[in-house]
């Protein structure tokens, strides 16, 4: 049994003798078989890619870019978490997802008005103290 790719939705099949079968679109794409390795290496490179273009397109903190500014220790240490912690479960996942829909509406908003950066640089401080104990474990 040879383990094969699905090119239409990039799901894994299996080749048998009665025939190749994608698992997660039931037959519907074409199958081309490749070495398990070699898929492996492939998902991993693919993997790798998404992460980098994850980063680039998305590696501001935004509200905390609005308060502190985008070079600011704090800032860096958000992104730390962000990618160390969040990003290795399904549920800080879906946080960065949200986060990255809501918060430069949030972030323009809070960027002219220098009463609501101080009381949220505050709030933000207790954030990030929490993060950096979390980062140290």
């Amino acid at each position: 049994m040879a383990e094969v790719v699905c090119l239409d939705c990039n799901g894994v099949g299996f080749s048998t003798s009665s025939g190749t079968k994608c698992s997660t679109c039931d037959g519907r794409g074409v199958i081309h078989e490749i070495h398990a390795a070699a898929l492996k290496e492939e998902r991993a490179r693919q993997m790798q890619e998404a992460r980098a273009r994850q980063r680039k397109d998305s590696s501001s903190c935004f509200i905390a870019s609005a308060i502190y500014g985008e070079d600011a220790v704090e800032v860096a240490t958000l992104r730390n978490f962000r990618d160390e912690i969040l990003s290795q479960s399904a549920a800080g996942k879906r946080f960065i997802d949200l986060y990255y829909r809501v918060a430069p509406r949030i972030a323009s908003y809070i960027s002219p008005h220098q009463n609501v950066k101080l009381a949220l640089k505050a709030v933000l401080r207790v954030i990030v103290t929490v993060v950096e104990r979390r980062l140290q474990k």
